[in-house]
């Protein structure tokens, strides 16, 4: 089996390869040389097309060959040095990228649109478009209605690249419900265009928010099929590779490891992880994970390299900017969006929910601050952007996650919080109660 920066350079290479080099020729040769079994051989050359038959001829080499070694004696073989010499230099500069942990620049000679005549500008506006297809083949949500938090996206792009020289990490961006973790994590891949294709080759997003230990089976079933439908064109084979409900976990973690081989270098996006479980399928798998998560601590049981970035909730003017892009004339009574964005902690879902209730009206949010004030947050129930109606659904289910220690823990903080001066009365023992106790 090839090495993940051999397997890097074989899908860059995938379009120079399958513009220049004849599957059939190629097949000839690694047959000769014992390269590929005459088995895969034989169901290589079942397929129709020859664009399907060099794509199932790169899935074998990667897991039958040992080396580039081969592929480059067999373009050697067939009179074709351009394409030994990118193999080459795309090994060096593979090689040389993990090592310094740099981005890993496209080829100019393999793009989709070098061979056409377009403009600088053109062509960039054609690579920005495939990197936003990429993006959505990925399945990452789109985030709307959200301010633009700079600091932390550089924080967050800074932390990966950091480690994207690494076989596994964690990156796990925590904070209470409804902080704008998710929203950070999509703003940080779309705005920094040297992470995905760059120090990342691909990412795949995938939803958690599984409570039972027994649902993470699910979720890595999911992770599996979309793995496979990254490059799949035909989802009903796709679906006939999964594995059953019924199939033992240690057969999924082959079938996922085994599908990782088609995508060197991913980067998987873990969105609300809240059990051990999960994170220890990830640690096993040896997976590049940014993960969001209210609770940082199921972190700890992983090996592999873990970092935590604390994500707040919006300062006043982030939160007057928020409820300035909800078309709320906020300019005009700036001390009542300031103390709304006390009282709301900054909380980004709650200000989402406040400024979708508002319906435009900034009126509205004199009358929103009084009700928090006397009554909570419970009565502001909203269909919105957030994944709840409403925060206090939010707390329920984060309260609902802790373990019944920790649940009294946080009843006796209400009761009696910390740094609170409470009065309390001490009664003297009689002379009988001295006596017994």
């Amino acid at each position: 089996m090839l090495s993940e920066t051999e397997c890097r350079v074989l899908s860059d290479i995938g379009p120079a390869l399958l513009a220049d080099l004849d599957p059939t020729d190629a097949l000839v040769y690694f047959q000769i040389s014992g390269t590929l079994s005459e088995s895969t051989v034989e169901k290589i050359k079942t397929k129709t097309t020859s664009r399907e038959r060099m794509a199932e001829l790169l899935k074998a080499y990667r897991r039958e060959a040992y080396n580039l070694e081969p592929l480059i004696s067999c373009v050697e073989s067939t009179k074709q040095p351009h394409l030994a010499g990118l193999l080459r230099a795309r090994l060096q500069m593979v090689d040389d990228s993990s090592r310094t942990a740099t981005p890993l620049s496209p080829i100019p000679s393999t793009s989709s649109y070098s061979k056409l005549m377009l403009s600088p500008e053109l062509m960039e506006k054609c690579e920005k478009e495939r990197r936003e297809c990429k993006m959505l083949r990925s399945g990452m949500p789109r985030v709307c209605n959200t301010v633009e938090r700079t600091d932390l996206i550089n924080e967050v792009a800074q932390r990966l690249r950091d480690n994207a020289h690494r076989d596994a990490f964690f990156l796990v961006l925590h904070g209470m419900a409804g902080t704008g973790k998710t929203a950070l994590a999509i703003q940080t891949l779309k705005q920094c265009y040297d992470l995905v294709g760059g120090h990342f080759d691909s990412v795949l997003w995938i939803q958690d928010g599984y409570r039972n230990p027994g649902q993470t089976f699910y979720l890595f079933s999911d992770m599996l099929l979309l793995l496979k439908k990254l490059n799949s064109r035909n989802y009903d084979n796709v679906n006939a590779e999964v594995p059953p409900r019924n199939a033992s976990a240690a057969l999924l973690k082959k079938m996922i490891a085994d599908a990782l081989i088609d995508h060197p270098n991913l980067l998987i996006v873990l969105d609300d992880v809240v059990q051990e479980e999960t994170v220890r399928w990830a640690d096993e798998l040896s997976l590049r994970v940014l993960a969001t998560s209210r609770d940082a601590s199921i972190f700890h049981v992983a090996v592999s390299p873990v970092s935590v970035v604390e994500v707040e909730g919006l300062d006043q003017v982030e939160s007057a900017k928020l409820l300035a892009e909800a078309n709320l004339q906020v300019q005009h009574n700036l001390s009542v969006a300031a103390e709304l964005a006390k009282h709301c902690s900054g909380n980004l879902a709650l200000l989402t929910i406040l400024a979708k209730r508002a319906r435009g009206k900034t009126e509205n949010l004199s009358v929103f601050l009084e009700e928090l004030q006397g009554k909570g947050m419970s009565r502001f129930v909203e269909i919105s952007s957030y994944a709840y109606r409403s925060l206090y659904d939010a707390f329920s289910t984060s309260v609902m996650s802790l373990s019944q220690p920790d649940r009294d823990a946080l009843a006796c903080s209400l009761t009696m919080p910390p740094d609170v001066w409470i009065p309390v009365k001490v009664r003297k023992r009689s002379h009988l109660e001295r006596k017994i106790f």
